[in-house]
């Protein structure tokens, strides 16, 4: 998603649509029952440590869509940007995905897997 809106910021900028702004909202894992219907199941989102509430979320994202006065990359937590950044400008992302909060995940219980699980 990060490249997909850069490149449609960059596009629209191009053509000279100065006037559209694109905005990208990164959220974290939110406390919802997506998981207990899912097929397949998957972990339990309430349960994962540092899960936001649901309207702690709606409220961030309201607020971005209320509010659009610039191409913004917006996080639910303040945290997560340099997360994010660190991530995408580490050499070599394993070493980012030994620690928290990627350390340990795992879809594969449930039948559900993900890139790293099938590496």
């Amino acid at each position: 998603m990060n490249s997909l809106t850069c490149n449609v910021r960059v596009d629209l900028q191009n053509e000279g649509f100065n006037k559209i702004f694109i905005a990208l909202f990164t959220p974290g894992v939110v406390a919802t029952e997506f998981s207990n219907n899912a097929i397949g199941g998957g972990p339990d989102s309430k349960q994962i440590p540092g899960a936001q509430p649901v309207e702690e979320v709606v409220d961030i994202l309201t607020g971005m869509i209320d509010h659009p006065d610039a191409s913004v990359d917006v996080y639910s937590r303040p945290a997560y940007r340099g997360m994010i950044s660190a991530y995408y400008s580490a050499e070599d992302v394993r070493t980012i995905e030994t620690r928290p909060p990627f350390a340990g995940i795992s879809f594969t219980s449930t039948g559900n897997t993900s890139a790293r699980d099938r590496k």
